[in-house]
């Protein structure tokens, strides 16, 4: 049978990211179609022009006079208006389930609870690795109680939550730490399957070895890379501002210069990062341009995973990606971040750098040390096999079953209250 399945992408990285879902679906039949809700979301969210690309038949949902605001309280204010706009489009148009990439925020909390009032299935698909969170990281007990009374109160009004606690019928999270991560903060675990990561099967599947040395060669020369020198790739991604971030940056080159390497510094592209005034700022601390490169778009952080000797992360999807590459994970466990990845301990996967010193040694180490190369990427082959269904290809085939898995009891228990 097939089914009307729709894809609302909420935020700029969904569309790439649900791709090979979408085209699962429709090679098992079924009629995919992407909807815009452009116009309920900040613009640094926006995703229509990744829509435009997909490849599917798309609509733009009218914003109906919504108007999105910084203040999620405001925007709780506004719902009333998603509401309308959601009842509007679905009342004469075919559809047995969406899905989402985040169900956290107002919009997105509010259209999937109107779908559920409408009796259309809902589907979250959790955008990336969901990994336990740190209450304190923004500035311990009090910090962690002010969380807690804003949730409190945000959830009474409707406003925002927990990852997986809209009521949505259906979540599809990549890594299996991530249901227990998403029962511990209020998801209902019959509601979850973990189905691994089409993104990252199809990855696995293609050729991970290094570069050729002429590709090598010319992204060297494109990132202005010294030749012949290790590098140390660090994921930046916004870890407490940027004097928090050039400190980590400062004791990663004292490392990289032990072992003659260079740190590729690559920029989040939804985190402020100018690389120019990065450069600057390096000439000032003697850092020369051979020990410290700066890069935004030079290239694609697969790209830097790829070239580099290891890869420094506090938190990242990175992270998943250097191990498929085979490549040495060093985390920095120090710093205050929202989640905390701890595959060092689970699986010796990994080199957890809990002071500026350990992460120093661990750079070392991890560029030019061969047993502790190779016993990391050891850990990193059973934290993949435990995590991500062993990338076994069959995620994109797990994610369709439970989707129509889903449909086809809701339409049971549609036809058994006739």
């Amino acid at each position: 049978m097939s089914w009307h399945i729709w894809f609302v992408p909420t935020n700029s990285s969904h569309v790439g990211k649900l791709k090979a879902f979408m085209d699962a679906l429709a090679a098992a039949g079924h009629r995919v179609h992407l909807l815009s809700i452009d116009a309920f979301l900040a613009a640094h969210h926006a995703a229509l022009p990744h829509i435009e690309k997909a490849g599917y038949p798309y609509e733009v949902m009218p914003g109906g006079g919504f108007r999105p605001h910084r203040r999620r309280t405001i925007e709780a204010l506004r719902r009333r208006k998603v509401v309308r706009a959601v009842e509007d489009f679905f009342a004469n148009r075919a559809a047995d389930a969406v899905i989402f990439g985040e169900d956290y925020y107002v919009p997105t909390r509010t259209f999937i609870r109107t779908l559920l009032r409408l009796e259309i299935p809902t589907v979250l698909v959790a955008d990336g690795i969901t990994l336990p969170s740190d209450p304190y990281y923004e500035g311990g007990w009090w910090n962690a109680v002010h969380v807690a009374a804003w949730g409190l109160l945000r959830r009474a009004l409707r406003t925002e939550g927990a990852r997986g606690t809209s009521g949505v019928d259906r979540i599809l999270v990549m890594n299996r730490t991530g249901l227990e991560v998403l029962v511990e903060h209020g998801a209902r675990p019959d509601r979850i399957r973990v189905v691994g990561s089409c993104e990252y099967d199809a990855l696995a599947s293609h050729s991970t070895e290094p570069f050729s040395a002429e590709e090598e060669q010319r992204l060297r020369a494109r990132l202005a890379l010294p030749p012949d020198r290790p590098v140390v790739f660090f994921a930046h991604q916004g870890i407490g501002g940027t004097d928090v971030e050039r400190a980590v940056v400062r004791t990663m080159v004292a490392g990289a210069r032990r072992c003659g390497a260079t740190v590729l510094v690559k920029f989040h592209p939804r985190v402020p990062g100018d690389p120019e005034a990065w450069r600057a700022w390096a000439r000032a601390q003697q850092i020369r341009a051979e020990e410290a490169v700066f890069a935004r778009d030079e290239c694609t952080s697969l790209e830097a995973v790829r070239l580099c000797s290891v890869c420094v992360a506090a938190f990242s999807t990175i992270i998943l990606e250097a191990m498929i590459y085979r490549k040495p994970v060093v985390l920095v466990q120090y710093l205050k971040v929202p989640s905390r990845v701890s595959y060092g301990r689970q699986y010796g996967a990994a080199l957890e750098a809990e002071t500026p010193a350990a992460l120093e040694e661990a750079i070392v180490s991890a560029v030019t040390d061969p047993q502790v190369r190779e016993r990391l990427r050891q850990g990193a082959a059973t934290a993949l096999q435990n995590e991500l269904h062993g990338l076994d290809g069959r995620s994109a085939e797990r994610m369709v079953e439970s989707v129509t898995e889903l449909i086809r009891e809701r339409q049971a228990a549609s036809t058994a209250r006739l």
